[in-house]
């Protein structure tokens, strides 16, 4: 569904505790609940928000070619 005014400050803090918890960035996969939540760009656009600019092609695109083993299918190296 669409997010309400105080879902921002939740996830951030969410985020947070979760980073805290596991701060190594190439463990964190971009995942959407679509087509069940509709509103993934705003969903999108508070993930990017949230996550470091330097680690947005870990999260968003190199963890996951990692997991499912398509690296080079993509053109992307090993590794970080």
């Amino acid at each position: 569904g669409k997010t309400g005014p105080d879902d921002h400050a939740k996830f951030q803090h969410f985020l947070g505790e979760f980073r805290r918890v596991c701060s190594d960035p190439t463990r964190l996969l971009f995942g959407s609940d679509w087509p069940v939540a509709d509103d993934h760009e705003s969903y999108l656009y508070t993930i990017r928000s949230l996550i470091p600019a330097a680690e947005h092609e870990l999260v968003f695109c190199r963890n996951a070619a990692r997991v499912f083993g398509v690296e080079e299918e993509f053109g992307l190296t090993v590794g970080r």
